[in-house]
């Protein structure tokens, strides 16, 4: 339980690991309920799968919240000025 507790942490916590990140959270948070939501319409909904659909989706997701994260990044150690 410990080790998964600092994975945790790790994972999900700022820079400087004092802080939990809320961007990180919530960017875990969207990209686990698109899949689970992506699940739940194809076997309880009977609907079809659209890889291209779902694809997109999930890169959207994941470009903005790297982009985010990347753009915190430079602004906590201030670097985003250069």
């Amino acid at each position: 339980m410990k080790r998964l507790k600092q994975i945790f942490w790790l994972t999900f916590s700022e820079a400087d690991e004092k802080y939990l990140d809320l961007v990180r959270i919530g960017y875990a948070f969207a990209l686990l309920s698109a899949i689970i939501l992506a699940g739940w319409s194809v076997f309880y909904n009977k609907q079809n799968f659209d890889m291209t659909d779902f694809g997109t989706g999930i890169s959207l997701i994941l470009f903005g919240g790297g982009a985010g994260i990347g753009m915190r990044a430079k602004l906590e150690d201030g670097t985003i000025n250069e």
